[in-house]
């Protein structure tokens, strides 16, 4: 762990990097200080201690350049490594695959056993912790449009289907090529950072009233209608009778009421067992269980509540028919032990039932502004204006390049996850059960069954061995 001065060396070192620099010898030095810095304020956080690493960053002005990096590495990830994806050697899918997220355990308490996907969700993690405190907020008011359109964007390819848990696949890993297995990687993190973009999103929301007008007029017309329908498809494994699932592999389909396209119903499971995305993982869950909310749920309702009755947001929301019928797909989810659980959301509650009853009347709406000046994400644009085909050669000859650096960089990051403190509770490094027995080779990685363990081989071999052996 890091003394409040390793923590200050490290915070002062940070520096917004571009696309040219990802996965460059300073790029992963920067990552490995940003992984340090998570794991120390999650450890002050959860004992309760003087979280000095969150004063660090806000007092030194550096949430912005976490900020930055959180949308490099999205650009990345959406524009470069589709291109390098199919020409990337064995050993350098391993960097990408760290780069794109790599599942382990750590208990954190600002969410805890928070699920870290490497890179990315170590930026959006740390940027949880950060946004628990309000002068975290204030301190970036001018790159809140940027994370909540980050937000919006994660909740969006939700909706659309492409952020699903990825299927286990065990018996497509034994033959699949590079390329395969990174996009597979890339598409299984999908899920798990909206499930972070919530929390996130509920920070922000949290302070929507000190917001800026533009900004909250921005996320109630533009963007409050993704987040109605994500809270529809998170909870949607509870319409009706609901559908069935199994762990641990799911196949897209139907629930059996043939209502809600979940894409994670299969037919090989019994009858009436659910699962719900709870610890960053599908967990089973018990018949008398089945209404208890979890984070990701309750995150979402506090969200949605903050956009929809505070003051401030109903001064530019905009009632019409379509807003309306979305706000409506809320209705069925309400219920009297939901509120007990979560007693803020009796005012939202009770204007979903108002609303039901009444037309959508322009007269119930803001007042239309005459102001057609809107903020613009720049961040955002300068990143997509660069050339994703040009970037994505010269990494494929330099930073993904099979040599003994890249050995040494893996070997780094692999002695780093041996200095993090250890989860109480062990968990399978390819299904996510809990495990008793580990790899007795690199003792670092967790099975429950020699199953797991030959199914994981294909990628764990990259890591279990020493570098240069």
């Amino acid at each position: 762990m890091l003394s409040p001065f390793e923590a200050a060396a490290h915070v002062a070192a940070l520096e917004p990097l571009g696309l040219d620099d990802v996965g460059s010898p300073r790029w992963m030095r920067q990552s490995a200080s940003l992984e340090q810095l998570k794991m120390q304020a999650c450890a002050d956080a959860m004992s309760k201690h003087d979280e000095f690493v969150v004063d660090e960053l806000v007092g030194a002005g550096k949430v912005g350049v976490l900020v930055h990096q959180l949308l490099v590495l999205e650009a990345w990830r959406d524009h470069v490594l589709p291109v390098i994806a199919d020409d990337l050697p064995e050993l350098s899918s391993m960097k990408a695959y760290m780069l794109v997220g790599r599942r382990t355990r750590m208990h954190c308490p600002a969410d805890p056993d928070v699920s870290q996907l490497y890179q990315e969700t170590t930026v959006l993690s740390v940027l949880q912790i950060l946004f628990y405190h309000r002068n975290a907020v204030d301190s970036v008011a001018d790159l809140l449009l940027e994370l909540t359109d980050y937000c919006h964007r994660r909740l969006t390819a939700l909706n659309a289907g492409v952020a699903r848990t990825a299927p286990d696949l065990t018996e497509i890993r034994a033959y699949e090529n590079v390329g395969d297995r990174v996009r597979r990687q890339a598409a299984g993190i999908a899920f798990a950072l909206a499930s972070d973009a919530v929390s996130l999103l509920r920070f922000i929301t949290d302070q929507v009233d000190q917001l800026p007008l533009g900004l909250v007029n921005r996320m109630v017309n533009q963007q409050g209608r993704t987040q109605t329908r994500a809270h529809g498809r998170l909870a949607g494994y509870r319409h009706g009778h609901g559908p069935v699932y199994t762990t641990p592999q799911r196949r897209e389909g139907r629930c059996p009421c043939g209502r809600l396209d979940t894409g994670l119903y299969s037919e090989g499971a019994s009858a009436g067992q659910v699962e719900k995305f709870t610890d960053q993982q599908w967990k089973v869950v018990e018949r008398g269980e089945s209404q208890t909310l979890t984070r990701l749920e309750g995150n979402l309702w506090i969200a949605l509540c903050n956009l929809m009755t505070s003051a401030r947001a109903q001064q530019t929301y905009e009632v019409n028919d379509t807003r309306k019928s979305t706000i409506m797909k809320l209705r069925r989810f309400f219920n009297e032990v939901v509120v007990d659980q979560l007693p803020v959301l009796e005012p939202l509650w009770r204007m979903v039932e108002q609303l039901a009853i009444v037309d959508a009347n322009p007269m119930l709406s803001a007042t239309p502004s005459s102001l057609l000046v809107e903020q613009v994400a720049e961040i955002r644009q300068r990143l997509l204006a660069n050339d994703f085909q040009a970037i994505a050669r010269k990494q494929l000859g330099t930073v993904f390049r099979p040599d003994n650096n890249l050995r040494q960089e893996l070997g780094a990051f692999a002695n780093l996850f041996d200095s993090m403190p250890e989860s109480t509770e062990e968990t399978c490094g390819s299904c996510g059960k809990p495990a008793e027995n580990r790899c007795s080779a690199c003792k670092r990685v967790w099975f429950c069954s020699r199953r797991c363990q030959l199914d994981a081989w294909p990628e764990h071999k990259l890591m279990c061995h020493p570098p240069g052996k």
